[in-house]
């Protein structure tokens, strides 16, 4: 009797238990324990491992370090960058990559520097002061010829917008004079009397050989020379003329042609690509 009594008590024990652990919602273990992992609640998401997929695998990478371009300097020419930095970098000594350019001088090459209105001076005294040889200078543009080493802290100076190789002109068509008088279309200046008597002509361009060949019977006997072998250099010799070519000696028998009465004078003029600013006024 006393044995049942405690079979009792002890299903009754338990059955309480489950009672109030359920009524806590508390999963209780056979034993009797409370389990050590919490349910989670509903409002938190569960975490789920990714599996790696088909695409690439997207890297941290260091953050792109915009000073980095390969262009140094950006306000030179592209020759001018390409060849500063191969003096920088030791492939080539300033001289013999100087000597490369058109116009070159030792150490330096001839340029025309861009400026703004305003600071025409204050660039041309550092240019000076550094070790350029100024040639020419107007209201935006100062030509010269510049160390190699110099050009990046030039381009740096305010008011500098651009710095760019001088290219030497050269004839972009032949020396046919034919039909020069047509062509330009002379017989109607003619025509309203404009004959060309006691007038000057000024002949801009590059190549004069031979001009002398073509005598009293095609040219005025007074003839002008200014004849450029460098930025800002010339001789009046027209011997120094007669050299690249024969373009400028056909433009000369084409303008010869194209009046009727022969001109007063002639000025030659024999340039380089940017002499046309100062040669214009002469």
């Amino acid at each position: 009797m006393k044995r049942l009594l405690s079979i009792g008590l002890i299903a009754l024990v338990i059955v309480l238990a489950l009672t109030i652990g359920a009524s806590l919602g508390m999963p209780i273990h056979p034993t009797g324990l409370q389990d050590s992992a919490f349910a989670q609640i509903a409002e938190t998401p569960t975490s789920i491992p990714t599996p790696p997929g088909d695409g690439p695998v997207v890297e941290d990478l260091e953050p792109f370090d915009a000073g980095a371009s390969p262009l140094h300097f950006p306000k030179l020419d592209s020759t001018l960058v390409l060849t500063v930095e191969q003096v920088e970098s030791g492939h080539f000594s300033a001289q013999s990559a100087a000597a490369e350019f058109p116009l070159n001088v030792d150490e330096s090459v001839g340029v025309t520097v861009h400026i703004q209105e305003g600071y025409i001076e204050t660039v041309s005294e550092f240019l000076t002061g550094a070790g350029a040889s100024v040639r020419n200078t107007g209201t935006d543009y100062i030509e010269a010829y510049v160390p190699l080493s110099l050009l990046p802290g030039a381009s740096e100076q305010e008011g500098v917008i651009s710095i760019r190789t001088i290219i030497p002109s050269s004839p972009t068509q032949g020396t046919s004079v034919s039909g020069a008088a047509t062509a330009h279309g002379a017989p109607a200046w003619h025509s309203a009397g404009f004959r060309g008597q006691n007038e000057k002509i000024g002949i801009i361009d590059v190549g004069f050989e031979s001009i002398r060949r073509l005598g009293s019977a095609e040219l005025p006997s007074t003839i002008r020379a200014r004849c450029y072998t460098g930025i800002g250099t010339f001789t009046s010799s027209i011997a120094s003329c007669e050299t690249g070519g024969d373009h400028g000696t056909a433009s000369t028998e084409a303008a010869s042609t194209s009046p009727p009465a022969l001109p007063i004078s002639y000025r030659i003029l024999f340039r380089h690509q940017t002499c046309s600013r100062p040669c214009g006024g002469w």
